[in-house]
């Protein structure tokens, strides 16, 4: 018994109930929260509402804009509206043409309205904004049915075929595959590579702690960014195997996507390694604070805009969230995919300067045998 006492009660039997406890603490306090913002701040989604008529379609736009629970943004024109659409600045354009009024009056033609929404983002904005398209439609149907009743004595046959004369047409900028790989495979793919680079950053710095001393900091410092470097080529090749016996691409956008995940592998490692060695045991800790920030931080479940300020914030220096918009724009289709790089590449190179400063900076053996 006094075997078994001691086992529990060692520095490794309570230290595994400390991480244990605070795993759990670190993820429900992280997670919980980031996803507390849906659906309250759905209303910060952007949408437009582009109207061409000046006569009837007027009025409807004016009703519209007040009925849409979404923040608004306006453009003169179809061209810069599709545009902010491409570049994810916008969820929605509604586009009332310049004939609506007349197609509306001509008992040989359907008045349209036009939707159009860009499936290259995240599952929770296309849901949204499919349910809004819905809600849009019916909502128009009772405005055009008060109208007419206003207007004019009509039989219940002739208001419901009056209504059937407004054609609602959705038309996707981008149209993702069919099915929850798709859905979810920028984000899946790119957590593989937080959650590897996590890993294998533990290792890393517990090999340059064991090397730098036996061939210089500078020789050990300048192998674990070879080592870095080689991973972030090799490890991605998995993930991408595994999705690309589901869904086929092109060579250019495997490619590419390729890429994408070198530079969010080499911008994870580079960070979870200066963590892992500042630190030293606890680093753990704090690294795994910083992958599930970057899940909901990332907009791979949640849009930017209806983060929290933190997430929102810690989107800018998330290496998951510049490698998710990157996955969707080659994946799905979008126009922003060079910002996308420059944001990754952007800190891997301020991570590389305060990593070069960190390893190269000599310290006492008893200081790195203390961490």
């Amino acid at each position: 018994m006094k075997g078994i006492q001691h086992f529990v009660f060692s520095k490794i039997g309570i230290s595994i109930i400390l991480v244990a406890f605070v795993y759990q603490l670190i993820m429900m306090g992280i997670l919980l929260p980031g996803y507390a913002a849906v659906p309250n701040n759905l209303d910060q989604l952007q949408v437009t509402v582009l109207n061409e008529d000046p006569k009837q379609g007027k009025e409807i736009a004016q009703q519209l804009k007040k009925a849409l629970p979404y923040e608004q943004m306006s453009f003169s024109n179809i061209k810069q509206a599709k545009k902010a659409l491409k570049e994810r600045e916008i969820q929605l354009i509604i586009e009332i043409p310049k004939n609506f009024t007349t197609q509306l009056q001509d008992s040989k033609k359907r008045a349209n309205i036009q939707f159009y929404t860009n499936e290259a983002n995240a599952p929770l904005v296309k849901e949204a904004m499919q349910q809004t398209t819905h809600q849009v439609e019916n909502t128009l149907k009772q405005q055009v049915r008060s109208k007419q009743l206003q207007a004019m004595k009509q039989s219940k046959e002739e208001i419901t075929q009056f209504e059937n004369k407004l054609a609602v047409k959705v038309t996707p900028i981008y149209t993702m595959r069919e099915g929850m790989q798709n859905q979810l495979g920028p984000l899946f793919l790119v957590l593989a590579n937080i959650v590897s680079s996590m890993v294998v950053s533990m290792l890393l710095a517990k090999g340059f702690k064991a090397l730098q001393f036996k061939i210089g900091r500078l020789q050990s410092f300048m192998g674990m960014q070879i080592v870095i470097v080689l991973a972030a080529i090799i490890a991605p090749l998995a993930g991408m195997f595994i999705f690309t016996i589901l869904e086929q691409y092109n060579i250019t956008t495997l490619f590419e996507v390729w890429f994408t995940h070198i530079l969010v592998f080499t911008a994870s490692l580079e960070i979870f390694t200066i963590s892992s060695f500042v630190i030293g045991r606890f680093a753990l800790f704090a690294n795994l604070a910083f992958m599930f920030t970057q899940i909901i931080a990332g907009g791979g479940i949640i849009p930017r805009e209806a983060m929290y300020g933190y997430y929102r914030l810690m989107s800018n220096i998330s290496p998951m969230y510049y490698g998710i918009q990157a996955d969707y724009t080659l994946l799905v289709g979008g126009t922003e995919l060079a910002s996308y790089w420059y944001g990754l590449l952007a800190i891997i190179i301020v991570v590389g300067i305060i990593s070069t400063f960190i390893f190269c900076t000599p310290r006492s053996k008893k200081t790195q045998e203390a961490k």
